[in-house]
């Protein structure tokens, strides 16, 4: 169980993506049965664990709550490096201002951001186990308007700290590796929660969250509906609509400000 529970546990991943991960090694262990490299079914046993728990939604943010993660990436942590922080700011804007998942910002191409244009070309994901390949899924291939204000974080942090890498990647170490979705929490994610006083052990705040944020936001800004699902690299309106759009499609959600 400490391949579903570990993860979830530190809000690395959703209780469904932890799931559906087990499942993937089912089809392995099957796999490896087929063909005799296997006696036992141990991931089995997992599932039938995991049949009693019920996923848990996401914690959702409030514009307030938002707001303040916001502001307070503008400040560089005690004994942090400026290009930490800096990357920092920059990951949480495109993930609560343009609904990035975590591994399609890790896999975010410079060349794929076009910041005369304002467009960012999402093409790539970055995972720590499958590297750097396709979107999530088809609809994740997209355009996304880039905000002018996130548009100048980037260009100064292309300026002041950003290095080639072998991957040609915004988001990156300072030797050049991607930087990993469990390194990103760790280091930067959960210090972030604690210094706005938002961290709870039992009913943690998941990075993904910005991303229902950005959802609603687009819907409560007056962007028709039908164009959301696009914006934000899902295949149907529905899966937009159940999963992302709640909670916060009320008048004072036209109040934030970048």
């Amino acid at each position: 169980m400490a391949c579903y529970e570990e993860p979830v546990r530190t809000g690395l991943l959703l209780p469904r993506t932890a799931r559906a991960r087990i499942v993937v090694l089912k089809q392995l262990q099957d796999f490896a049965r087929k063909h005799g490299h296997m006696k036992t079914k141990p991931v089995d046993e997992v599932l039938d664990e995991l049949k009693g728990i019920k996923d848990r939604k996401v914690r959702a943010f409030t514009v307030e709550q938002v707001k303040t993660l916001l502001k307070a990436t503008e400040q560089r942590p005690k004994n942090w490096e400026q290009r930490t922080s800096d990357l920092r700011r920059i990951i949480v804007h495109l993930a609560a201002v343009c609904g990035l998942r975590y591994g399609e910002i890790a896999g975010l191409a410079v060349e794929n951001i076009d910041l005369d244009k304002g467009v960012l070309r999402i093409r790539h994901s970055f995972s720590k186990h499958d590297g750097i390949k396709g979107p999530k899924t088809a609809a994740g291939v997209r355009d996304f308007p880039l905000p002018a204000q996130i548009g100048a974080m980037i260009t100064a942090y292309l300026r002041d700290h950003h290095r080639p890498n072998p991957h040609g990647r915004l988001v990156a170490t300072r030797g050049g590796s991607p930087l990993s979705a469990s390194h990103f929490h760790e280091t930067m994610w959960q210090p972030l929660l604690r210094e706005v006083g938002m961290e709870h052990p039992e009913d943690r705040f998941h990075f993904h969250a910005l991303r229902h944020f950005a959802a609603s936001m687009l819907a409560a800004s007056g962007v028709p509906l039908t164009d959301i699902p696009e914006m934000m690299g899902h295949s149907h309106l529905d899966t937009t609509l159940k999963t992302y759009c709640h909670a916060m499609l009320t008048d004072d959600a036209r109040a934030i400000r970048l």
